[in-house]
């Protein structure tokens, strides 16, 4: 899926999972998304710094680097993936005097995808379904 596609689908789902404000940016160089949104819980809200990665490969430094583009307004840190995650990495996203930073893999965005129904449905037989024409309206759209 090209990178402008991508960063839609990324927009609708952390829209469709209850975040506001969302801005999204396309990095070149590290072929990944960066972006922030706020999510409100009753009368509290709070900032997110969001990392989409694209890759398999997810480095503690890449952590590193995300925690660094952080802000002092920044409450939290979502880091997605297509891949999974190593121990080091889990580690790392839960450092002590650090801002906190959720991990969601590709697994767990595919199920979230799936039961956002975001282009993908289930079967008789509970089986997910690629919805073809969902996909196609969201290539297609500018």
């Amino acid at each position: 899926m090209p990178e402008k596609k991508f960063i839609l689908l990324s927009y609708k789902f952390l829209n469709k999972t209850g975040f506001s404000n969302v801005e999204l940016m396309y990095d070149k160089l590290s072929h990944n998304i960066f972006g922030s949104a706020t999510i409100e819980l009753g009368v509290l809200s709070y900032q997110f710094e969001i990392l989409i990665n694209r890759s398999d490969k997810v480095s503690v430094s890449t952590i590193t680097d995300f925690r660094k583009r952080m802000n002092d307004y920044t409450n939290k840190g979502l880091l997605i993936s297509t891949g999974d995650f190593s121990r080091d990495i889990k580690r790392e996203s839960r450092r002590k005097k650090e801002i906190p930073i959720d991990l969601i893999n590709g697994i767990d965005l595919v199920n979230r995808i799936k039961n956002l129904k975001l282009g993908v449905g289930i079967n008789e037989r509970n089986d997910p379904v690629v919805d073809r024409d969902w996909f196609n309206a969201l290539i297609n759209q500018e």
